[in-house]
C-alpha cells in the first residue's frame, strides 16, 4: 500500500485483481479457521498476493485465525459479485457492515472504503466510521502517516465537516511525535494545520468555538512550556503571549455561541499577566454577541438533529439570505457548506452556491471545489456539468482539465439527449473561444511581420493556431457522431450542432467550402425534411452576401414535400427574398414557380375545413340518444296528457276505415308528426331534444296509470303539472312561483313523510300501486333562490326561526341524479296565518341570496282558450299557440305576445289568477321588453320561456287589449301596432273574420 505525508492527500494504490471464485468459495464453504499469512488464503482474501499487506503492516496475521462461516463466506461473494456488476451506494453499506463482523479481513475493509470514495461521496458519519476501522489497526508509524492522510481526505474532500476536523486535530496532536513535543518543525506544522480547520469551520455558529479552543489549548501549551524553560528568551515568550492574546481577540470578534465564556477566559488570561482587556475588543465582543443572538433563531431551523425535509431547506435558504445582505463573503461559503451536506443531492442549491462563489470570488480553486464536488453529489444533472465546465472556462482552466470534466460527464449517465447536447456545447463554446483566440494572434503576428525580418514567429503562431482549429473541427466531429450513434431518432430542430458548427467554419475559421459541407451532410439527414434547416442555411449564405448561392438553394428546396407546411414557408420566404433581393424578373419567375404550391395548399386547407365540419356534424350524430318505440311511447304519455285520447282515436279511426280529420293545416302537421312518433319513425324534435339533455330521467311505461285527479279539479287536468327535468327547474327561475305539482320526474324532494317514490321503468300496474303523492298546493308557498349545496335541515331551521308554528312540510326539490338541490321548493302550511308570515319574508337573504317567497296557487282549467299551443304540453305554434287554441297549456311555441314588461293578459273565459298576479308583480317590478318567448323585465323573470321553444311550465292567457296574433299574418301584426284589440274592443276575430277584412280591405 503506497502512503503518502500527511500534508498531502493519501490516493493509496487500491488493485482492482478478481476474485478466485473457486478457491474463495472452498475455503469460505467449509467454514474451517485459516491462517491470515497463508499465502494461498491470502491470495483468496486479498486478490493481491499478499505483498501490501507486508509493505503497510497491516497484514491479517495480527489477528491469529480468521473464522468465516459458510453464509457469511456466502454472503461476500454474492456481494462482490453484484459490486462488479452494478455497483450501488446500499450495497457498498451492506458489504462494509458485513466485513465488519469479521475482523481478519481488515485489507479488504480497507479496499472496500476506498472503492466506495472513488465512486461516492460519502457523509461525515461514514468518514468517521472508516476512520474508527483504521484507527483501530494503528500499530507504527507507517500507520499513523496513512491514517493521518486519511483525515485530510475525509475532512477536505466531500462536505464540511467540523467533527471531524476537531478529531483531525486531536489525532495530529496525539499521534505526531513533533507536535506532541511542541518542537519547532512539529509547531509550525500543527499551527498551519489549525488555521486551515478555523478557516473552514471556524465561522460555524454551532460548533465553530471548538476548533479555535484546540488551537487557543495548543498555543497556551506552548507558552506554558516557553515561561517554564530556563533558556528561553524573553522575547520568546513575549512575542507567544501575543500570540496568544491576538488568537483571543480574532475569535471574540466571530459570533459565535460562546463569546461570553471566551470573554471570560480572556479576562482571566489577561489579568494574570497584569492587564485588563482593551476597550475595543470589548466593544467587539458585545457585537459579536448580538451577531450570534440574532442568528440564534436561524440556527434552530438548521439544526443538525431536525430531520432533512423542506421546512428545512427553507430555514437554510432563508439563513443564507439573511447572511448575503450582511455581505460576509466567507460566513455565506459556510452555509452553504452546511446547507449541501443536509441536502447533498438537491442539484439547485449546488448551482445557487457555484453561482455565488463565481460572482463573490476570483479565487479558481475555491470554485473548482465547489462544482467538482457538486457533480459527485448529482451526476445525473446536465446543468451541473455544464456549468462545471462554464467555471472552468471563466477561471481559465487548461485544456486538459476541461477534457476530463468533459469526458466524466459523457460517462455520468444523463437522462437525454437535450442533457448530452447541453454538456458538448458547454465544450465547444471553450473550444471556439480558444479558436477565436488563436485567430486573433495568428492575424496580429501576421500583421506585424510585414515589417520583421524573420517569418518563424508567425508561423510559429500560425501553427498553433491550426491545431486549434483542428481540435475544434475533431470537437464537432466527435460530438455529431456521438449523438447519432446514441440517440439515433434525436433531430434537433434547434439546429444547435450543424448551425454552430457552420458558423464557426465561415466566421472563425474562414473556411467558406467546410460550412457549406456542413450544412449539406445535415441536409442529407433528417434534417433535410424541415423548413428550418433549409432555411438557416439560406440564411448564413444571405449573410455572407452570396445572393447567387441563397437563390440556388431557394430553387432546391422549395417543391420539396417537408414536414407540416414547411414547403408552403419556404415558398413564401423566397418570394419576399426575391422582392428585398433580386429584380422584377427574379420575383416573377419565383412567383411562377411557388404559385402552383400556394393555389394547391389553399385547396387542401379548404377541403380539410369541409372535412372538420362533416366530422363535428357526425360526432353529434353519434352522440345523440337513439330512443326505441317503446321508449318513445313512454316518454310521450309522460309528458302529453292528450297522448292516450289521441292514440284511441286514432284506433278508433282505424276501425272505422278513416282517418281522423285534422283541422287546418298546422293540426294536419302536428297529426302526421304524432302518428309518425307513435309508429317509432320521425322522433318529435322537442322531446327528443329534452331526452338527450336529460337522459336520466326517470319515464313510466306506457302501462302506467294516471295519477288520479285532485277535488275540485277538472277530469282533463287531473294530473296537475308535472315537473320535466331540467326544463323545470329553469321555469322555475323564470315563474314568479309554481303552481301545483306532484313528486317525481327528474327530481326529488327533501322532508315528507309521505312522499314516495313512483312507479319506475319496467313497473306493472300492479306492482305501482303506490303512486307518487299528489298535492293540491293549498295553503302552500313557493320558495326560490335556494343554492344547489343546501343541506337537508338548513332551510327548516331558517323558516322554523322566523314562523314558529304552523309549518307542515317543507319540500326542497332536488335532481335525481346529482342530488343537488334546484333552486326552489314548496312549504305547506297548517294555517293562512302561517302562510302569510311565510310571504311576508320575501327578499329575506338566506346563505347570502335574496329568496323569493310567493304563496303558490294552482291554475284553474275550465276549457278556456288556452294560449299554448294546440292539443299537449309542446305545441308547436309559432307565436305561442292560436288565441282560440285548444284549451291545453305549457306550449312549445316561441311566443312573440307580449312579455312581462307588457303587463298580465288573460284570455275570454278563462281566469288564471296566479299568472295574472304574476303579470302585475313583473309590471310594477319594471317590466322588460317583449319578444319571442316572452320578455324580461324587473327582478324576476318574464312569463314567456326565453329559449322561445322551452317548455312552458303555466299557460298565458290574453286579455281583451290584446291582440290575437297566433294566426294573423306578420304584415297585419305590424301594421296593427302590436298593441290594439279587434276592432270595437269584443270578441277577438275568427279566422273567417280575417280572410274576409283582407280580402274586402276594411279595417
Amino acid at each position: 500500500m503506497t502512503s503518502k505525508p500527511a500534508s498531502g492527500v493519501a490516493k493509496p494504490d487500491v488493485p482492482e485483481a478478481e476474485l478466485d471464485a473457486q478457491a474463495t468459495a472452498q475455503m469460505f464453504g467449509s467454514g474451517k479457521r485459516v491462517r491470515a499469512d497463508d499465502t494461498n488464503a491470502d491470495k483468496s482474501i486479498d486478490g493481491d498476493g499478499g505483498d501490501d499487506d507486508s509493505e503497510d503492516g497491516s497484514d491479517d496475521s495480527s489477528s491469529g485465525d480468521i473464522d468465516v462461516g459458510a453464509e457469511t463466506a456466502e454472503q461476500l461473494m454474492t456481494l462482490e459479485h453484484e459490486l462488479e456488476t452494478s455497483p450501488s451506494y446500499e450495497k457498498y453499506l451492506e458489504y462494509i457492515a458485513l466485513l465488519r463482523t469479521t475482523p481478519g479481513l481488515r485489507k479488504r475493509l480497507r479496499d472496500a472504503h476506498e472503492d466506495m470514495a472513488a465512486r461516492f461521496p460519502l457523509s461525515e458519519e461514514l468518514w468517521l466510521a472508516w476512520i474508527s476501522d483504521e484507527l483501530a489497526a494503528v500499530s507504527g508509524p507507517d500507520d499513523v502517516v496513512w491514517l493521518l492522510g486519511l483525515m485530510r481526505r475525509a475532512a477536505t474532500r466531500d462536505y464540511l465537516a467540523p467533527a471531524i476536523w476537531e478529531l483531525y486535530l486531536e489525532l495530529a496532536h496525539d499521534l505526531d511525535p513533533a507536535v506532541r513535543d511542541l518542537e519547532p518543525d512539529g509547531v509550525d506544522r500543527y499551527r498551519a494545520l489549525c488555521e486551515e480547520a478555523v478557516a473552514a469551520g471556524g465561522l460555524h455558529l454551532a460548533t465553530g468555538h471548538t476548533l479555535w479552543g484546540k488551537y487557543r489549548k495548543f498555543e497556551l501549551e506552548l507558552e506554558t512550556k516557553l515561561a517554564a524553560e530556563k533558556g528561553c528568551t524573553t522575547g520568546a515568550a513575549s512575542r507567544q503571549q501575543d500570540r496568544v492574546r491576538a488568537l483571543y481577540q480574532r475569535q471574540l470578534q466571530v459570533p459565535l455561541l460562546d463569546v461570553a465564556q471566551t470573554m471570560e477566559e480572556y479576562k482571566a488570561w489577561e489579568a494574570g499577566h497584569g492587564k485588563s482587556v482593551p476597550a475595543h475588543v470589548t466593544k467587539a465582543a458585545d457585537k459579536a454577541r448580538e451577531a450570534a443572538e440574532l442568528r440564534a433563531g436561524c440556527e434552530a431551523g438548521v439544526a443538525a438533529e431536525a430531520s432533512a425535509d423542506v421546512a428545512k431547506l427553507g430555514a437554510f435558504l432563508a439563513y443564507i439570505k439573511m447572511e448575503q445582505n450582511a455581505g460576509d463573503v466567507a460566513r455565506v461559503q459556510v452555509l452553504y457548506e452546511r446547507a449541501v451536506a443536509a441536502f447533498p443531492v438537491t442539484h439547485s442549491l449546488w448551482l445557487q452556491y457555484g453561482q455565488y462563489m463565481e460572482t463573490h470570488t476570483k479565487l479558481p480553486g475555491p470554485i473548482k471545489s465547489v462544482y467538482d464536488r457538486a457533480v459527485r453529489n448529482c451526476p445525473w444533472v446536465s446543468a451541473v456539468w455544464e456549468r462545471a465546465i462554464r467555471a472552468l472556462d471563466r477561471t481559465g482552466a487548461e485544456p486538459e482539465a476541461v477534457d476530463e470534466m468533459y469526458d466524466n460527464a459523457l460517462k455520468a449517465g444523463l437522462q437525454t439527449a437535450e442533457d448530452y447536447l447541453a454538456v458538448i456545447l458547454a465544450r465547444l463554446d471553450y473550444l471556439r473561444r480558444l479558436a477565436v483566440s488563436a485567430s486573433v494572434s495568428a492575424s496580429a503576428a501576421s500583421a506585424a511581420d510585414v515589417a520583421a525580418p524573420t517569418k518563424k514567429a508567425a508561423a510559429v503562431t500560425a501553427a498553433a493556431a491550426a491545431a486549434v482549429f483542428a481540435k475544434l473541427r475533431e470537437a464537432f466531429t466527435s460530438a455529431t457522431d456521438f449523438m447519432m450513434s446514441h440517440f439515433p431518432n434525436h433531430v434537433d430542430r434547434s439546429l444547435s450542432l450543424p448551425a454552430y458548427w457552420a458558423h464557426c467554419e465561415m466566421y472563425v475559421m474562414s473556411d467558406v467550402p467546410a460550412a457549406r459541407e456542413v450544412w449539406e451532410s445535415a441536409l442529407k439527414g433528417a434534417l433535410g425534411r424541415y423548413a428550418e434547416a433549409w432555411a438557416a442555411y439560406i440564411a448564413m449564405e444571405r449573410t455572407a452576401r452570396m445572393i447567387k448561392e441563397a437563390r440556388a438553394l431557394y430553387k432546391r428546396c422549395y417543391g420539396r414535400r417537408l414536414e407540416a407546411d414547411g414547403q408552403l414557408q419556404l415558398c413564401h420566404a423566397w418570394l419576399r427574398f426575391e422582392r428585398e433581393e433580386g429584380s422584377a424578373d427574379d420575383y416573377l419567375f419565383a412567383l411562377l414557380k411557388v404559385e402552383p404550391i400556394l393555389e394547391e395548399s389553399a385547396a387542401a386547407v379548404a377541403a380539410a375545413a369541409d372535412q372538420a365540419v362533416a366530422a363535428a356534424a357526425k360526432a353529434a350524430v353519434q352522440k345523440a340518444k337513439n330512443l326505441s318505440k317503446e321508449e318513445m311511447q313512454a316518454l310521450r304519455q309522460a309528458k302529453d296528457p292528450h297522448y292516450k285520447k289521441a292514440k284511441e282515436n286514432k284506433i278508433d279511426a282505424d276501425k272505422d276505415g278513416k282517418a281522423p280529420r285534422p283541422h287546418g293545416s298546422n293540426s294536419a302537421k302536428r297529426f302526421r308528426q304524432l302518428a309518425d312518433v307513435e309508429s317509432g319513425g320521425a322522433e318529435d324534435p322537442a322531446i327528443s331534444k329534452r331526452v338527450r339533455t336529460h337522459e336520466a330521467e326517470a319515464t313510466p311505461p306506457p302501462s302506467a296509470e294516471v295519477a288520479a285527479p285532485a277535488a275540485g279539479a277538472a277530469p282533463e287536468y287531473a294530473t296537475g303539472m308535472q315537473f320535466e327535468g331540467d326544463a323545470d327547474a329553469e321555469m322555475a327561475d323564470q315563474d314568479d312561483h309554481e303552481a301545483t305539482h306532484d313528486e317525481g320526474e327528474g327530481g326529488g324532494a327533501d322532508g315528507g313523510e309521505e312522499h314516495q317514490a313512483g312507479p319506475g321503468p319496467g313497473t306493472t300496474k300492479s306492482q305501482g300501486e303506490a303512486r307518487r303523492p299528489h298535492y293540491t298546493d293549498k295553503l302552500t308557498v313557493f320558495v326560490r333562490g335556494l343554492r344547489p349545496e343546501i343541506k337537508q335541515g338548513e332551510l327548516d331551521s331558517f323558516l322554523k326561526s322566523h314562523v314558529s308554528d304552523g309549518l307542515k312540510e317543507i319540500r326542497i326539490m332536488r335532481d335525481a341524479k346529482t342530488g343537488e338541490a334546484r333552486g326552489f321548493a314548496y312549504v305547506e302550511c297548517t294555517s293562512r296565518e302561517a302562510l302569510e308570515k311565510l310571504v311576508l319574508l320575501n327578499g329575506t337573504t338566506f346563505q347570502g341570496k335574496s329568496l323569493f317567497v310567493a304563496e303558490s296557487k294552482p291554475p284553474s282549467h275550465n276549457g278556456g282558450r288556452g294560449f299554448g299551443g294546440r292539443g299537449h304540453f309542446g305545441g308547436r305554434g309559432r307565436f305561442s299557440g292560436p288565441p282560440f287554441g285548444r284549451g291545453d297549456f305549457n306550449g312549445r311555441g316561441r311566443g312573440r305576445g307580449q312579455g312581462s314588461g307588457g303587463g298580465p293578459a288573460s284570455a275570454d273565459g278563462d281566469n288564471d289568477t296566479e299568472m295574472t298576479e304574476a303579470g302585475e308583480r313583473a309590471t310594477a317590478a319594471g317590466g322588460g321588453s317583449s319578444g319571442r318567448g316572452g320578455g324580461r323585465g324587473g327582478r324576476h323573470p318574464g312569463l314567456g320561456h326565453p329559449t322561445g321553444r322551452g317548455s312552458m311550465r303555466t299557460h298565458v292567457q290574453m286579455s281583451g287589449s290584446a291582440p290575437p296574433t297566433a294566426l294573423v299574418p306578420r304584415s297585419v301584426q305590424l301594421s296593427a301596432g302590436g298593441g290594439s284589440g279587434p276592432p270595437g274592443g269584443g270578441q277577438p276575430m275568427s279566422n273567417d273574420d280575417f280572410r274576409r277584412m283582407l280580402l274586402s280591405g276594411k279595417k
